[in-house]
């Protein structure tokens, strides 16, 4: 049973709901001006429910008690007009207009109290909120020490794993538990590095060194000096790139492009990749020498079906960090996702998660958007909202590989550079490049030597 309360108005008929209310305890206050006070607000404390049925002070009422209620009371205004809905709606009120709008929302929380609230009883620690990472299963228990081991070191290291396990969050999570801490964390996307600006992406350029340099620019990995450079889908980078990699972890050295002299960094590379990277290597895409300076140190992420434990903790740090940047927005904070049990037993216990991680926060994301008033979600709910987050996880994917990345502010010379050598690229040939970018094909060789 749950306690509601009614807020009339002299105007106001009796409001009378079906026998699934039988099940409410309900209270009746007649208002006017004068009782429009702190002391309204706090008796509406003590309310799951308030209904408010006195049009002419129900903004006044609204505004009274809204700030002091718990997030979890639900507020019903009557419907008058566009307008007062609107302002209602602004003020996080839900509207009313018939007795059978009531009743739904009564039949809503009487459901809900049967469910189970994803939000709560996960326990999750303040070091999980700070560190973003959760590692509640004991399958993790060896890659534990594997990243107490690796954060105490400083040799180059290669994570592995399924996509959407969360291998650029364990990257961030080392970097910040080693000594290079109060360094640099720089991540970069090595599909997104183009093969005719690599050289200056990488170790930035001298002014003059090429037309449209017009300053000194400094590349990544002097960027992440004292650092750790964090190279995302290493597996998919071009033997340029791999050959001038391995140069710089063997020499420890940089030269910019139109510099004489060699410039020493100290950078810490964390690579990460979904590939099979010895399979690359058979198949003649990936360098021996380069994978073998890159395993100084190599953990495998485990995917999330195989870690269960993580599965409720993880909920609650995504509606956390959702949470967050309401809280920000100035917007309502997430207090419940309430499921029936089959679904509850469906997310915990039998989903395989095929996108882990990733898909989860999409999950939750979509389930926070479309249930937000405390509700009961049911199994095929659930099912239905797993499908859509799969759906749009799998076309995020296909999406997340820019055209090109601009690592800092370019001239208009340099981005054209960038866009036609990038062109010229995806079009296989300097013909079919030129009829794209209505130039000549020499003028793109021109791009492409960096003149």
């Amino acid at each position: 049973m749950f306690k509601t309360l009614i807020i009339k108005d002299k105007t106001s008929f009796p409001i009378s709901l079906n026998s699934t209310a039988s099940k409410t305890q309900i209270s009746t206050l007649s208002i006017d001006t004068s009782k429009v006070t702190d002391e309204l607000a706090e008796k509406c404390k003590n309310f799951k429910l308030i209904i408010l049925d006195c049009p002419a002070y129900q903004e006044a009422v609204i505004d009274c008690i809204v700030t002091d209620l718990p997030p979890s009371v639900i507020i019903l205004a009557k419907f008058t007009d566009g307008s007062d809905a609107f302002n209602c709606l602004d003020k996080q009120a839900r509207l009313w207009a018939t007795e059978d709008d009531i009743q739904i929302v009564i039949d809503k929380i009487h459901n809900a109290s049967r469910g189970i609230n994803l939000v709560a009883n996960s326990n999750l620690s303040q070091k999980e909120i700070k560190d973003q990472v959760v590692f509640r299963s004991p399958k993790q228990m060896p890659m534990l020490r594997q990243i107490h081991t690796a954060s105490r070191s400083d040799s180059h290291l290669l994570v592995t794993g399924d996509t959407g396990t969360g291998k650029t969050t364990l990257a961030r999570f080392i970097h910040d538990h080693s000594r290079r801490a109060k360094g640099v964390f720089l991540p970069i996307n090595c599909t997104t590095l183009a093969e005719g600006t690599m050289e200056s992406t990488l170790f930035g350029h001298r002014k003059g060194s090429f037309t449209g340099a017009g300053k000194d620019h400094k590349g990544l990995f002097e960027t992440a000096n004292g650092g750790t450079l964090f190279l995302d889908e290493i597996a998919e980078s071009g033997e340029e790139f791999q050959a001038q990699l391995l140069q710089v972890l063997q020499e420890q050295k940089i030269r910019k492009v139109g510099d004489s002299s060699l410039t020493k960094v100290d950078v810490r590379i964390i690579a990460a990749t979904n590939r099979d990277i010895p399979s690359a290597i058979a198949a003649g895409k990936f360098r021996s020498d380069l994978y073998y300076r890159l395993i100084g140190g190599q953990i495998k992420m485990l995917p999330l079906a195989e870690c269960r434990e993580n599965i409720l903790p993880a909920i609650h740090l995504t509606i956390h960090n959702m949470n967050l940047g309401r809280r920000i927005a100035g917007r309502e904070t997430i207090q419940q996702l309430i499921v029936d049990e089959q679904a509850y037993h469906h997310i915990v216990h039998e989903y395989p998660w095929p996108g882990n991680n990733r898909q989860l926060i999409k999950f939750i994301e979509h389930l926070a958007a479309t249930y937000p008033d405390g509700e009961l979600i049911t199994y095929t709910e659930v099912t239905n909202t797993l499908r859509e987050a799969k759906i749009e996880m799998n076309i995020y994917q296909e999406q997340v590989t820019p055209f090109f990345t601009l690592h800092e502010p370019v001239t208009i010379h340099e981005l054209k550079q960038l866009y036609a050598t990038r062109v010229a690229q995806e079009a296989k040939t300097l013909t079919a490049a030129s009829n794209i970018l209505g130039v000549s094909t020499r003028m793109i060789k021109r791009f492409k030597n960096g003149s």
